[in-house]
């Protein structure tokens, strides 16, 4: 639902009904000579969060927006099933949960246009990542030990710039800057996080009623060492030296009616 409340003021809400699959796969002793030995979950859920959004231009030049995400906690029900050399009470099936919980999100942003051709635009994302502390698998045959993130909250700052020529081009080009959300002590090499540089450029073209757009994006992680890292329900230790590194392509075709 959205609210015009001034001519250059309005609001906007709604609610979310999100449903989400867990399928969470592990090994079950540290030492690789056992092969084979692994232990699944697999589950679903859904919870009910909303999202607002403020958008305001007081000037023909200046427009400021933000948006609001509540935070939402997945119980996610389901089964284990062990497979290979594993203790007893870990084997065959056995009903379990997982409470995992997301967190909220605010973002606020600013576009300045100088003229009609250029717009730059700067925007902070903050995620409440402090919620995830620690998780326990909840199973009939028995609970396993709790699962230890500890995760802090952090932000994104995202500069970026357009350029419209004629016939409906347009070229971009963006910056962001992300904080690392995972402490050295609960590092996990399944979410190798790290402070982030993501670059990107794109190009696209809005006609009478068909628009489209490619862009590309290179992410890269500065090298991140980890010590005294806590080990992890198999005993294992993630201190190590990270990088990272990645490439996207995107493509979108839209048609107005």
């Amino acid at each position: 639902m959205a609210w015009e409340i001034a001519p250059r003021l309005s609001l906007a809400a709604g609610p979310t009904l999100n449903y989400a699959e867990a399928d969470l796969r592990q090994g079950v002793y540290p030492t690789p000579s056992l092969v084979g030995d692994q232990l699944k979950f697999k589950g679903d859920g859904t919870d009910i969060g909303f999202n607002a959004g403020l958008l305001w231009q007081p000037h023909a030049q200046h427009s400021f927006g933000a948006s609001y995400r509540s935070q939402t906690t997945q119980n996610f029900r389901g089964h284990t099933e062990g497979q290979g050399p594993i203790p007893a009470f870990l084997a065959g099936q056995s009903s379990a949960s997982i409470r995992f919980p997301f967190p909220q999100h605010v973002v606020a942003g600013w576009s300045f246009r100088p003229s009609p051709v250029w717009n730059f635009e700067f925007d902070v994302d903050w995620t409440d990542w402090d919620r995830l502390d620690s998780i326990t698998l909840q199973r009939a045959a028995g609970n396993l030990p709790a699962q230890a993130f500890n995760w802090r909250s952090s932000f994104f700052y995202e500069w970026g710039l357009t350029r419209y020529f004629d016939k409906g081009y347009a070229l971009s080009a963006g910056y962001i800057y992300s904080e690392n959300s995972v402490p050295d002590a609960n590092f996990n090499p399944i979410v190798p996080d790290s402070d982030r540089h993501v670059f990107s450029v794109g190009v696209g073209r809005k006609g009478r009623q068909f628009r489209w757009d490619a862009a590309y994006q290179l992410a890269y992680g500065p090298s991140r060492t980890v010590n005294n890292s806590a080990p992890s329900t198999a005993g294992e230790l993630a201190d190590g030296r990270y990088r990272f590194i990645s490439h996207a392509l995107t493509f979108s075709l839209g048609y107005t009616f």
